[in-house]
């Protein structure tokens, strides 16, 4: 019997940094750290699904608006 496993990657964004404030939403290469890192996994072909865990309303905004799951 042939077992259905899904597998997501979980992207786990603080949005509080002490070396760099905001370090992920900053402007970062033409867009923003995690921006990269989203495209990045989304490139991975055996991917089903990007989950994004922030503590951050703005990120989790941001991850929502752009279809991508999003936890706390």
């Amino acid at each position: 019997e042939k077992i259905n496993m899904k597998i997501k990657a979980l992207v786990a964004v603080r949005s509080s940094s002490v070396r760099v404030i905001n370090k992920n939403m900053r402007p970062f290469a033409g867009s923003t750290l995690l921006e990269v890192k989203l495209r990045q996994l989304k490139r991975i072909p055996n991917l089903d699904g990007i989950i994004v865990n922030s503590n951050d309303d703005t990120t989790r905004l941001f991850s929502s608006n752009k279809s991508f799951d999003v936890s706390e």
